[in-house]
């Protein structure tokens, strides 16, 4: 008998809305030889830096106890998705508006 495949990555189990599963079907059906699998994961290959940003926005709501400030969570997740929306960076929103006026201008502010 066969000993089984090991696989090389590690295996995540999801449940997606019927909506999604349909656009990732269509994406399969375009892409001939692709795999759902394979369009999932390269999608969120892609999404990586989105995710590291909202990962970094809860690391800042954190206590030092280890719990979650919900004010401090919310504050820090709406400034990164806000800075996603404009297409700013964490350092242009820490900075406010003079900073962004630096950077478009390429002037130290007076």
């Amino acid at each position: 008998m066969a000993k089984p495949v090991k696989r090389k990555r590690p295996v995540l189990t999801v449940t997606l809305d019927a909506e999604v599963i349909a656009r990732l079907r269509e994406a399969q059906r375009l892409l001939p030889g692709s795999s759902l699998s394979g369009i999932v994961s390269e999608l969120l290959q892609m999404s990586l830096p989105l995710v590291e940003g909202m990962i970094a926005a809860l690391r800042e709501a954190r206590r030092d106890d280890g719990t979650v400030d919900d004010d401090r969570a919310k504050d820090s997740l709406a400034r990164w998705a806000g800075a996603q929306l404009l297409g700013l960076d964490e350092d242009d929103v820490a900075r406010g508006a003079v900073g962004q006026a630096q950077r478009f201008t390429g002037k130290e502010a007076k």
